[in-house]
């Protein structure tokens, strides 16, 4: 075979190769930023230097930003990776780099990167900027699809869409089915589930023998009428709702009707409230046109703050803890994220900045703690029948004072004797009747006593005022950042606003909808 049959030959083999290898073998597969690179930073940089949190004053969420640089100067110098600051930072040395701070080096492969879409001059695709990845709690809702590719086996029977899920689970583990459980059982797990409570031997043994097909629904429907769910599945809010009857701190003084809201969440988990409807009336019930007794309630959610009562406390530092729980408490139940990082600095992992928590904390700045009365009927009830049951020994005793009573009494002394026994609080104030009885008479003395006791034992009427939250409309407080959470030292002013990875908001009356 001649050279050039063999040089021939040997071109056609290594294209052949070429092509069984693909385009990688020959040449570098041209590289494409938001495929290769933008993924890169969004999952290792961007948490920290985005368009709102600018660790050491750097954002990599834009060309621009990025080529700005931070504190230390520009990270990239396009064309050069080895004067590259960002390839000096992602680099390991003995296997720790200094980016990303607390995580993995990045793998070889990651650098290797880096280094090529330097080395081709940085390019970014024009105006596009990056967003760091949302957390769980902030992506949309999906509908995940019913799996389809399971069947009814004799130990398992797929009924609806939740037995399909896992039954797909259950085999993609190779974990068999559990037995189904017997009657016994099944009522014993569905009381403890929905009501908290055991059933009673006789409701037990009325399901072990009702085998009509529609047994378990009629159960179910029945516990989630009763009453007991909501106070079951209560306790889960009021827990986050961080709810107390006392107010916490050495003092723990009693919160004697902060029960009017406990008792507002249950009615509302029992009414099967929407959960938007539920959401709203607590953290803005007082800014309806005409809020109901019941919605100014609901925003007793935040008044579930610790609360030093103690004398001689700083008044202005223990409200501002109080407003930055609320802040903290509204992240973490609405928003699923923890706020408490930003009251001092750009918080490192969620998306919120220190000054977005403090666009926050200016709503609650602006509202203020009060009362609304609430009468309930149970209330009025409880105290006609506590009255009905004094009011004989009362009247007995008011005919037996008539035997004492001064010789022409006018309308007047009447009056004021009247005024007396409606205002007594202690046995001192029945001194005030002397000079309308004759108190040197027989018997004065023991009749005395037993309407002193009498008084002391009378019903009081329900005066129950729930704790409230509500805008300020008057003297409105302006907001500043906290300097490293500090709350006399004020850094700059900001009005009232929510994250920026949220949806605008719109104006209300007084300021940004709360």
């Amino acid at each position: 075979m001649t050279d050039s049959r063999i040089r021939t030959l040997f071109v056609t083999l290594l294209s052949c190769l070429c092509l069984l290898a693909g385009s990688r073998f020959c040449a570098a597969e041209p590289l494409d930023f938001q495929r290769d690179v933008a993924p890169l930073l969004k999952q290792h940089c961007l948490v920290c230097h985005n368009k709102r949190i600018r660790q050491g004053e750097l954002s990599l969420h834009s060309q621009q930003a990025t080529l700005h640089g931070g504190e230390s100067g520009p990270v990239v110098d396009p064309g050069d990776p080895e004067a590259s600051y960002l390839l000096d930072l992602i680099t390991p040395s003995d296997g720790v780099a200094e980016m990303p701070r607390e995580a993995p080096p990045l793998s070889e492969k990651e650098q290797a990167v880096f280094r090529r879409w330097i080395k081709a001059g940085a390019p970014w695709p024009e105006k596009l900027e990056l967003e760091p990845p949302l957390l769980w709690s902030l992506k949309p809702l999906t509908q995940p699809a019913v799996p389809t590719d399971v069947k009814s086996t004799a130990e398992f029977s797929i009924r609806n869409s939740i037995d399909a899920f896992i039954a797909s689970r259950l085999q993609q583990a190779g974990v068999p089915p559990a037995p189904p459980a017997d009657r016994r059982t099944l009522i014993r797990r569905l009381y403890l589930d929905l009501v908290g409570l055991l059933p009673s031997p006789e409701e037990v043994e009325a399901f072990v023998a009702d085998t009509d097909s529609g047994a378990w629904e009629r159960l179910v429907d029945k516990l989630l009428a009763s009453p007991h769910f909501g106070e079951r599945w209560g306790r889960y809010w009021l827990d986050m709702a961080r709810y107390a009857d006392s107010s916490g701190y050495l003092g723990d003084s009693m919160r004697p009707h902060v029960w009017v809201y406990r008792e507002w969440v249950i009615d509302a988990i029992n009414e099967d409230m929407p959960f938007d409807q539920f959401s709203i009336e607590q953290l803005a019930g007082d800014l309806f046109e005409k809020p109901t007794v019941d919605q100014k309630v609901a925003t007793g959610f935040h008044r579930n703050t610790l609360k030093n009562t103690e004398a001689g406390v700083d008044l202005e530092l223990y409200r501002t803890k109080e407003i930055v729980d609320r802040v903290n408490t509204t992240g973490m139940v609405w928003l699923g994220l923890t706020f408490g990082c930003a009251e001092c600095h750009d918080h490192k992992h969620d998306p919120i900045s220190q000054n977005e928590f403090y666009q926050l904390y200016s709503f609650f700045n602006n509202a203020d703690e009060s009362t609304v009365k609430v009468k309930r009927d149970w209330e009025e009830q409880e105290y006609q029948e506590a009255l009905a049951g004094w009011q004989p020994d009362y009247d007995r005793c008011q005919a037996e004072l008539k035997a004492f009573e001064k010789a022409d009494l006018t309308e007047k002394q009447r009056a004021e004797i009247d005024k007396i026994l409606k205002g007594y609080k202690r046995s001192s104030d029945l001194k005030k009747l002397e000079p309308f009885y004759q108190t040197k008479k027989e018997g004065w003395d023991k009749l005395s006593a037993k309407l002193g006791k009498l008084l002391s034992t009378q019903p009081k009427a329900p005066s129950t005022r729930a704790p409230v939250f509500s805008e300020r409309t008057k003297d409105r407080r302006e907001t500043f950042v906290h300097v490293r959470g500090v709350y006399n030292r004020p850094g700059d002013k900001v009005s009232p606003g929510t994250p920026s990875v949220l949806p605008d908001l719109q104006l209300y009356r007084y300021s940004t909808d709360r």
